[in-house]
């Protein structure tokens, strides 16, 4: 999930950008429970450790599944953020 933006550049952009993932991931419809355990992305955000987080943040966050990041509530807060934009320029130059 991190690129090397997420540890070099850029760093409160990262943090917005994976805190709006959370706040689609992360509810009771989507991946809570299934994200909740220790070193999940609902407990410590922007990792995934568990099969069954893992296998329900990859559903989720397909291209046009209801947290995509690239679309709909994530990619609007993000673009209203000058900081999470900038990660996605720089993350999208580094991968």
């Amino acid at each position: 999930m991190q690129t090397c933006c997420a540890t070099t550049y850029c760093s409160t952009g990262s943090n917005n950008f994976y805190n709006d993932i959370a706040a689609c991931i992360c509810q009771s419809s989507t991946c809570k429970s299934a994200c909740s355990g220790a070193q999940d992305y609902c407990t410590m955000v922007g990792y995934v450790t568990s099969t069954s987080c893992s296998t329900c943040f990859d559903k989720y966050t397909a291209s046009g599944a209801q947290c995509d990041p690239t679309s709909g509530s994530i990619a609007s807060a993000c673009s209203g953020d000058s900081d999470c934009s900038a990660y996605l320029t720089c993350a999208n130059g580094c991968k």
